[in-house]
C-alpha cells in the first residue's frame, strides 16, 4: 500500500520502504503532482537511506520531462545522495538531459562528477557539466586535484582549459604550485591561452611564500608576460609584495612607476 503521507511512510518497515518508495515515483511518473513531489520531497530530507533510496527511484522514472520540474525539488532536497544516481543517468538518451541540467546547478557535488571524468562513456557530457557556470569554480579545485592521476588528467586540463574555468583555473593552478607532484602541470597550465590572461593577479600574490620560484618562472613566460608587464607595472605601489613586482620588473628591463602619494585636503 502507497502512503498518502509522511506519518504513513514512516511507519512502514525500513526494508519495505525501498518498494514503496518505486511505487510512488512511477505514479509521479505516469501523473505529476505537486502533491506527490511535496511528499517525495518530505522524504528526502529525512536523510541517510531515505534520501538514498527516494534519488534512486526519481532519478530512475524520470523519462518522462513533464515531471523535471518538480523531481528537481526532490532532488535539490537529496542533494549528495542524487548525484551517483544522476551519473548513471547519463547513459540514458532519454534522461541525459534531465540529468545534466541538475548537475550543472550543483556546485557541491563537483567532486563525484570529477572523479568519474575517466569514464569514456558520460565523460563528454561530464565536461560540460563541469564548465557550466556555477560549477566552474568548484571544478577547477577538483581538476586540479585530478592532474596526478594519469586516467584522469586529459580531461581534467579539457575542463580547466575552457574559457568559462579559466578564470578559476588560475587561481587553482597557482594554489597548486606549491606541490611537487601538480607544479609542472600546473605551470604549463598557467602558460596556457585561455589561462594566462587570469594568472598575473594570483602569481604576483604566489611571490611572497613557498611558490615563488616557480611564480618568477611562470611569469617570465612570454605568454603570461604580455598579461603580467602592464598588470605588474600598474599595482607596483600596492600591497605587501609591492619591493619584489618592482625588481622583477627591473629584471625585464622596466623601471617601475615612483610609488603614488595619497593625496590630502591641504594638496
Amino acid at each position: 500500500m502507497k502512503p498518502a503521507n509522511l506519518e504513513e511512510y514512516k511507519a512502514i518497515p525500513f526494508k519495505e520502504r525501498g518498494q514503496a518508495l518505486i511505487e510512488i515515483a512511477e505514479e509521479f511518473n505516469e501523473k505529476p503532482n505537486r502533491k506527490t513531489a511535496a511528499l517525495l520531497k518530505n522524504i528526502a530530507v529525512l536523510g541517510g537511506i531515505d534520501s538514498e533510496q527516494v534519488a534512486k527511484a526519481v532519478v530512475h522514472v524520470a523519462r518522462n520531462p513533464k515531471t523535471w520540474k518538480l523531481s528537481r525539488n526532490i532532488l535539490n532536497a537529496a542533494r549528495g545522495a542524487a548525484a551517483p544516481h544522476l551519473l548513471g543517468a547519463l547513459r540514458d538518451s532519454n534522461r541525459r538531459k534531465f540529468a545534466m541540467n541538475l548537475l550543472k546547478e550543483m556546485p557541491d557535488q563537483a567532486r563525484t562528477c570529477a572523479k568519474q571524468l575517466h569514464d569514456p562513456e558520460i565523460s563528454g557530457y561530464l565536461i560540460e557539466v563541469l564548465a557550466s557556470k556555477r560549477m566552474a569554480r568548484s571544478a577547477a579545485i577538483e581538476c586540479v586535484n585530478l592532474l596526478t592521476y594519469k586516467a584522469k588528467k586529459a580531461n581534467a586540463i579539457l575542463v580547466l582549459t575552457n574559457p568559462a574555468v579559466a578564470p578559476h583555473s588560475a587561481m587553482a593552478c597557482a594554489a597548486a604550485l606549491r606541490y611537487k607532484k601538480k607544479k609542472r602541470e600546473a605551470k604549463n597550465l598557467l602558460a596556457h591561452s585561455n589561462i594566462a590572461p587570469y594568472a598575473p593577479r594570483h602569481l604576483v600574490n604566489a611571490l611572497g611564500d613557498t611558490r615563488a620560484e616557480a611564480a618568477i618562472e611562470v611569469l617570465n613566460n612570454p605568454q603570461v608576460r604580455k598579461y603580467a608587464e602592464p598588470f605588474m607595472i600598474e599595482n607596483a605601489d600596492k600591497g605587501p609584495f609591492a619591493p619584489l613586482v618592482c625588481e622583477l620588473l627591473r629584471s625585464w628591463g622596466i623601471e617601475p612607476p615612483p610609488l603614488r602619494r595619497n593625496k590630502t585636503k591641504t594638496d
